[in-house]
């Protein structure tokens, strides 16, 4: 991959590009234009891996039978490795290409529930009363941290159609052809409903430590959709070899687990046990550096993660603080 992107950083072969280009433009019955052709084909393909991405994003737990469609809700959280450098060079190219990706697919989206701006409230309680759920509190912190705030961030659904011609085209320019999406597919909706969250923020000194709380996500797909050429397709985009992609597609359940893309040469993971449950820790490797208003700079340790699934609930906890610090308040919450 890393080879493909940098021979291809010209404009790719012509009649591909033009053929792409054309496709985009048709439903706006504009006509190629030369000197516009790079950027658009170059933003295309971030827009394919985004649009693929949301195709997989968080299949789901709990299947309930509906005449038309199956709810699903995150169940598990898991991790995948990736490779960081790609990952920049694709968001490099995203950038030389100067493309809006909203304007790109905003005709294949229509949102349901457009996120309202985030609103502070002056106790969990009273951000739970917001958010809808039952916000849970910590018993315990580290020495000398504090409770800083909570905030609570709106709910924000969309509905997406699936253009399976539009996101070929695009793993062709990849060159993955064996990630190909089926056509069974096309024109099929898809629901991403994610519910309102609470941020609660705590502070020592220029350490900031955060616990994001919500309901599990809710993922409406067509029924008898089958998952894992989604989830290969996820994996392939995300830098893995064919063995590697087909060996972990075939053995998640991507019905109940939310896969989040660790970049390998920022941040390891592993599984570990959070108040009874299953829970993902990601320990950073890199540290992090704070600027004071006055302009001194203070290096902090790494950022490291904790997320987990509860009763029907998905928390994070995440700040510079030591992984059994990060345990020890999470099973403190009551």
């Amino acid at each position: 991959m890393d080879e493909f992107l940098k021979d291809h950083q010209e404009a790719p072969k012509r009649d591909f590009a033009a053929n792409l280009y054309r496709q985009l433009n048709e439903a706006e019955g504009r006509a190629p234009s030369p000197n516009r052709l790079r950027k658009w084909t170059l933003g295309a393909t971030i827009a394919g891996v985004a649009a693929v991405g949301l195709f997989v994003a968080s299949p789901s737990v709990r299947a309930v039978g509906q005449q038309f469609l199956d709810l699903f809700r995150v169940g598990r959280i898991t991790a995948v490795s990736v490779d960081q450098k790609r990952v920049e060079e694709r968001v490099r190219q995203l950038k030389n290409a100067n493309l809006d990706l909203k304007q790109l697919v905003a005709d294949k989206v229509e949102t349901i529930h457009k996120a309202g701006p985030p609103q502070s409230a002056g106790s969990a309680t009273e951000a739970g009363k917001i958010a809808g759920i039952a916000v849970l509190s910590p018993q315990w912190l580290p020495e000398g941290m504090k409770t800083a705030g909570f905030r609570v961030n709106d709910r924000d659904a969309v509905r997406m159609t699936a253009d399976v011609a539009l996101v070929n085209n695009l793993l062709d320019f990849l060159e993955l052809p064996d990630a190909r999406l089926p056509e069974s597919v096309n024109g099929q909706t898809f629901t991403f409903d994610m519910p309102s969250k609470v941020v609660t923020s705590f502070s020592r000194g220029n350490e900031t430590l955060s616990l994001t709380q919500a309901k599990s996500p809710e993922i409406t797909l067509p029924t008898g959709i089958a998952l894992d050429q989604f989830g290969y397709t996820f994996l392939r985009i995300a830098g893995k070899d064919i063995a590697e992609a087909r060996s972990l597609a075939g053995s998640t359940d991507w019905r109940s687990t939310f896969v989040i893309p660790v970049p390998s040469q920022a941040a390891d993971f592993r599984n570990v046990i959070v108040r009874g449950k299953e829970a993902l820790f990601i320990s950073g490797k890199q540290a992090t550096r704070f600027r004071s208003p006055k302009g001194e700079v203070t290096e902090m340790p790494p950022m490291n993660s904790l997320f987990w699934i509860e009763d029907g609930k998905v928390f994070a906890l995440n700040g510079p603080v030591s992984e059994a610090d990060l345990l020890q308040i999470a099973n403190s919450l009551q």
